[in-house]
This record gives C-alpha cells, structure tokens and sequence, in this order.
C-alpha cells in the first residue's frame, strides 16, 4: 500500500511541471486526484495516463466558480477530499521594474496576482468545507523569490512575498481542522512556468528560456534538480504523519535559500 491509499487530492495546475510530477507520484502512492488546469490537451494526457485514478477538470484558476466545481466534482466521483495542493502560477521575465512598460504595469500586475495569489485564496476557500470534514491539509507552491529579491521579476517576487503571508493566515484561520503549509521548491526543469499575456510572454517558459545551467550554478549541489524529486515533500505534508507541522515553510531548493540569489543578479536578462 502506498502512503497515501485512498486519500483524495485537488491539485492546481497538475497538467505540467511540477503539478504533473506531483500528480504521478500521489497516483502511485494510492491518492485518487482531481486536476484543475486550464489546457484541455494536458488534461486528456494525464487521464490517458492514469485513467479513473484522475478526475480532470477544465477551468481557470482565477475564478472562484471554478475551483468550487472542481471541489463539487471530486466529491461526486471519489466522496471526499482529504488535501488541496496548489502549484498553478505564471512569471514576468523582466529582471527589473524599468523593463516593464509603464502603460502595461497595471495589467501586468493584475494578472499574475490573479494567478499566483487569488488561485491559490479561491483554492483554498472553496476546499476548506470539505477539508474541514476530513482534518486535511493544504500545500501551496511558493518561490524562494517570497524570501529574496533578484531571481524573478518584480511582480512575481511580490505576488510570492504575498503567498508568504497568506500560508500564515489561512494556518491561522483554518486550525485546527485543516492544516496548512508550503513548498519552497528550487528549479525544475520540466517547469511549463509562462510569462503573463499583457506583456506577451505567454509563449515563454522557463524550458524555452534553457538556464537549466544558470539554476545549476547558482544552487548549492551545482545541479539541476530532476522533477521526480519535489513530490516526496507534498507526499508528507498530504499524509497521516504530519499531523503537527501548519504554518510551515519547507525549503526543497537543493540549498538555493542558502545564498539567497547572490549569484543570479542577472537571471531574469
């Protein structure tokens, strides 16, 4: 039996990247798994893949409807939702304010905050009901960029810096009936990590941009981490033997925390 037999999961964003990887591993630990993402084509993918085990649901992280569809159909399909895991996000690839054009700030910043901030608050809302019933768990995806400034964007730092505060105040708010926590992964390479549309990155992702090498050399253990290696930690924080940790911030980064992006001062050029 795996560790997570017949638990249910909501995970966002798990057509790609990092949610993919998540997704396969909860799926071979014994998790039932529902996925909301917003590409139909990765959705048919991963239900090709792993068949009844997925419950694939096309929708918009930015919407609360969504997310409340996706809680209301993983509940019919599998009875219950044990943990909620968020790693849908987007990333402006600008080092700096000034590389950003003014009359496009604004819809700039609307739009990645309306990613990486309200996916995950609406995530959470509509998934507390169900978690509540069940003593589960969430686990939302932040960024070393929500602790130190100089590997993102400005607005991608910020809208990180802004998940920070609300992993504390939903562990606050929702104990003792729901835990939560986050992942502060380092690099992945699958990572289908887009720029927003309002500054027409959205063709960009960190795999057509290729600095595997620059993430290489600016970490620790000078290495790239392989996607198969971040699951483990949602695996923990999902299951029965975290029972004490909410309010957590766990560093997965292969020790990119420990220099705090003090030798990427130009990644994002």
């Amino acid at each position: 039996m795996g560790r997570l037999e017949g638990a249910v999961t909501l995970i966002t964003g798990g057509g790609s990247g990092l949610g993919r990887a998540v997704v396969g591993r909860f799926v071979a630990e014994g998790a039932l798994v529902g996925v909301l993402d917003h590409d139909k084509d990765k959705l048919a993918a991963l239900t090709d893949e792993y068949g009844d085990a997925v419950l694939a649901v096309h929708g918009d992280v930015r919407h609360l409807e969504d997310h409340q569809r996706a809680v209301s159909g993983i509940v019919d399909r599998f009875g219950r939702l044990d943990s909620l895991v968020g790693t849908a996000a987007i990333n402006e690839y600008a080092a700096r304010l000034d590389q950003i054009p003014p009359d496009k700030l604004e819809s700039a910043l609307d739009e990645i905050m309306a990613v990486n901030f309200k996916g995950y608050l609406f995530a959470a809302v509509a998934a507390r009901p169900e978690l509540a019933k069940t003593n589960g768990s969430i686990t939302l995806t932040l960024s070393t960029s929500g602790f130190y400034p100089g590997a993102s964007g400005p607005l991608y730092t910020f809208s990180k810096h802004a998940g920070v505060g609300l992993v504390r105040q939903l562990a606050f708010e929702y104990s003792p009936a729901v835990r939560v926590n986050a992942v502060i992964p380092g690099g992945v390479p699958g990572s289908d990590l887009r720029g927003p549309v309002a500054l027409g990155q959205e063709g960009i992702s960190l795999k057509t941009l290729d600095r595997d090498g620059q993430v290489a050399d600016m970490t620790p253990l000078r290495r790239m981490p392989r996607d198969e290696e971040y699951p483990p930690i949602y695996v923990l924080l999902a299951g029965k033997e975290s029972t004490l940790a909410t309010g957590g911030f766990f560093s997965w980064d292969g020790g990119l925390g420990l220099v705090g992006h003090g030798m990427t001062r130009d990644l994002g050029t």
